[in-house]
C-alpha cells in the first residue's frame, strides 16, 4: 500500500461513527482534529491494534464506489474500533475546511453505518462482536489472553487449572 492510499485509509475511518444521533447528542467527548484524533488513538495499544484491523479489512470499501456493501469483518472492526475512547474520538473528529481528503473520506465511509448501528442496537451482542470489543481493550485482552491460557482445557472436557 502506498502512503497516500495509507493516508485516504486511515482518514476515511475518521468519518465514521456507529452512534445513533441521541448517543451523540449525549456524548462528553469533545471534537478535536482529526490529525489528533489520529496520533492518540495510533499510540495506545487497543485502539492502534483496532485502527490497523479496520485500515486492512475495510481498504476495498474505497475503492469501488459502485459496491454499497459494506464486508461483515469491516463491520466488526469498525465495532472494535469504536469502542475505545480514542476511537470514538476519532469517529467524531473534526476535519480541518480545506482537507479535502479528509472530507472526501467521511462522506465514503458512510457506506457501512447502518449496518453498524443495527449491529450495535442488538440486545444481546455475538461472540465475534464481543470478542473484537475486547480486543481493542488492553485490560479485556489481557483477562481474555489469560483465560485461554489457563482454561482452554475445560473445553476439552479436562479440568480448569487452580489458577
Amino acid at each position: 500500500m502506498n502512503s497516500a492510499t495509507h493516508w485516504v485509509c486511515i482518514v476515511a475511518v475518521l468519518g465514521f461513527t456507529a452512534k445513533t444521533d441521541a448517543s451523540i447528542a449525549n456524548d462528553t467527548h469533545r471534537v478535536i482534529s482529526c490529525d489528533e484524533a489520529k496520533l492518540k488513538c495510533g499510540y495506545r495499544k487497543g485502539c492502534g491494534g483496532a485502527l490497523q484491523r479496520y485500515l486492512t479489512s475495510c481498504a476495498g470499501i474505497y475503492q469501488d464506489e459502485e459496491d454499497r456493501n459494506c464486508p461483515e469483518q469491516c463491520q466488526l472492526d469498525l465495532i472494535s474500533l469504536t469502542s475505545t475512547d480514542e476511537g470514538k474520538d476519532l469517529m467524531n473528529c473534526r476535519c480541518t475546511k480545506d482537507d479535502f481528503m479528509c472530507i472526501d473520506s467521511k462522506q465514503r465511509v458512510e457506506v457501512c453505518r447502518e449496518s453498524i448501528n443495527r449491529l450495535m442496537n442488538n440486545t444481546r451482542l455475538s461472540c465475534k462482536i464481543a470478542t473484537g470489543i475486547c480486543n481493542a481493550d488492553t485490560l479485556c485482552f489481557t483477562a481474555l489472553q489469560y483465560y485461554h491460557k489457563h482454561c482452554k482445557h475445560m473445553f476439552n472436557g479436562r479440568r480448569c487449572t487452580h489458577r
